[in-house]
């Protein structure tokens, strides 16, 4: 597999000019940052979330990280519940199991991200599949963040990835 289809469209659509890192087979960001020998604060992962009317949001994260589901709650006055991994399936058919990428617009979902991403110098995203990371910098980040919110939203697990 490749970079899912909805993501590619979604950066050629914001002219960005991203590049595809490929590493061994993995699962979960913790064992993706592993693979890929990203350091965990670069390897954004994605959680998604839905409120009680249905609605889903997608927080983004460093992978070394934990949501804080009660802050989150309280920066966007909204409960939340993590989707159930059946309800995944359907909404990033473009894309295998677990590997979602961390770009909710691409997904025409409503999208809030970790303060501290802000700081990073380049980011790594789940590409779709199992084998490939997005790779963009500071810049191509921040253009495709611009109108999303952001607060501090998890806090960091203490893991470190040498790179």
């Amino acid at each position: 597999m490749s970079v899912a289809p909805k993501v590619t469209q979604f950066l050629k659509s914001h002219n960005i000019d991203y590049d595809v890192i490929c590493h061994p087979y993995s699962e979960g960001s913790l064992q993706t940052a592993m693979s890929a020998r990203v350091p965990l604060e670069k390897m954004v992962k994605a959680v998604i979330l839905e409120d009680h009317e249905g609605k889903h949001i997608m927080a983004v994260l460093p992978a070394g990280s934990v949501l804080r589901l009660k802050r989150l709650q309280r920066t966007l006055s909204r409960e939340f519940k993590l989707l159930p991994e059946n309800k995944l399936m359907d909404m990033f058919s473009d894309c295998e199991h677990g590997a979602i990428p961390a770009l909710g617009d691409a997904y025409h979902m409503d999208m809030i991200y970790e303060d501290s991403l802000s700081n990073q110098d380049e980011y790594f995203i789940e590409a779709g599949d199992h084998r490939q990371l997005i790779h963009l910098n500071n810049d191509q980040f921040k253009a495709l963040v611009q109108h999303t919110k952001h607060a501090h939203i998890s806090f960091n697990r203490g893991f470190a990835v040498a790179a």
